[in-house]
């Protein structure tokens, strides 16, 4: 409720806070291990909930990069390589699970990115809202990449021949 002052500012009683989405949890995503053509392990992608948990809750995901589902990862992809993940009731996190597919290519990786996207029975935490993987191919590693952009990343990946550079 708003309030003119004697200086002629407008004062507002109650201030706005995150508060105000109240029973609207919040999503975010990390990626939490990276593909391997070399021993077949999948790309996972980690996505956490905070706030209400009390009832299931389906999130929505775009798939994009240069990895191919089909071709460099299993995955059934709706229109526009669309797809879902549900939280449990109680659950605060949520697991995507993508096989690695081993092709003939001799690539030095392929990556992929996943976007969370939007709908009005959750939102999106600043920052959090995508994650990208390596999927490492003959003799390629991936490492993590602190790069960060709003917020909080760590959960990006690029390619890198050697060890682990800080």
């Amino acid at each position: 409720m708003a309030k003119s002052l004697s200086s002629g500012v407008v004062g507002f009683a109650t201030p706005f806070t995150d508060d105000s989405f109240n029973g609207i949890p919040s999503i975010s995503i990390s990626a939490t291990q990276a593909g391997s053509e070399n021993n077949l392990s999948p790309s996972i992608f980690t996505l956490t909930r905070t706030g209400n948990l009390d009832s299931e809750l389906t999130v929505n995901l775009l798939l994009q990069g240069t990895a191919k589902a089909g071709a460099d990862y299993t995955a059934s992809l709706g229109e526009n390589n669309t797809l879902t993940v549900t939280f449990a009731a109680g659950s605060a996190t949520a697991t995507l699970n993508l096989p690695t597919l081993a092709d003939e290519v001799v690539d030095s990786y392929d990556n992929i990115l996943a976007i969370l996207q939007s709908r009005s029975s959750y939102r999106l935490t600043p920052g959090e809202d995508r994650a990208e993987v390596i999927i490492s191919a003959e003799g390629v590693t991936a490492v993590p990449n602190r790069r960060s952009y709003f917020g909080r990343s760590g959960g990006e990946y690029k390619n890198s021949i050697g060890p682990l550079q800080p």
